[in-house]
């Protein structure tokens, strides 16, 4: 008869080049993602679960958010993992109200994220706007030089004018791609806030004791 191998944390661990209690963070952030067999010290891993466990390693050194870690595992994972508990009636309920318990601290951790992405996006575009302001200061005080030359050479005064006109239209030019580029990014943090909306309504339109035993 052919016996799946399985591993301990520390064999994960020891495979990964981390430490065990790095891993173990992970292991009770993303439970339900890895795959296991018995429970509390007699407690092993499937084979799956090393790559599970090496993609959130990779997501983690990218400086990655719990909630971006947890949206690939769900596109990644097929399988849900609920622990091997007693039969007894008062772990059932301590499982019901540990996943009732989760799912708003998932609810909760989405809107911080939200807000946080607001706040970042607020204060780049102040820091922008402060960065434009700077660079139309720069122009102006470059432009009435440019205008002070014209006046007292007067045998140039064709060839500044060209030059002048050049860099007006260079300056045009730049507000122009800045605010577009403003643009652009608002419109990416909106689309972006529109989605995580939309995928927090579809998690919520699922009963907690699917997402638990799904």
């Amino acid at each position: 008869m052919h016996i799946d191998k399985t591993y301990s944390l520390q064999d994960i661990a020891d495979m990964l080049k981390r430490p065990r209690t790095t891993l173990n963070n992970w292991y009770q952030t993303f439970k339900i993602y890895l795959p296991v067999v018995g429970s509390g010290r007699t407690k092993r891993f499937k084979e799956e679960a090393i790559d599970i466990f090496r993609l959130i390693m990779e997501l983690k050194d990218r400086n990655e958010p719990n909630e971006i870690i947890e949206q690939y595992l769900t596109n990644s994972v097929k399988e849900i993992t609920i622990e091997e508990e007693d039969s007894s009636s008062n772990n059932v309920v301590t499982s019901i109200v540990k996943g009732y318990e989760n799912i708003l601290t998932e609810v909760s951790n989405q809107r911080d994220f939200m807000i946080q992405m607001y706040q970042e996006s607020q204060a780049k575009n102040e820091e922008l706007t402060n960065l434009i302001q700077t660079m139309s200061k720069e122009h102006a005080a470059a432009l009435e030089k440019i205008q002070t030359t014209i006046e007292t050479d007067r045998q140039k005064k064709g060839e500044d004018i060209e030059k002048l006109q050049e860099i007006m239209q260079k300056d045009k030019t730049e507000r122009e791609q800045e605010r577009k580029k403003i643009e652009d990014r608002d419109k990416q943090l909106l689309e972006g806030l529109r989605k995580l909306r939309e995928d927090k309504e579809d998690r919520e339109s699922i009963p907690w004791y699917k997402k638990m035993f799904k």
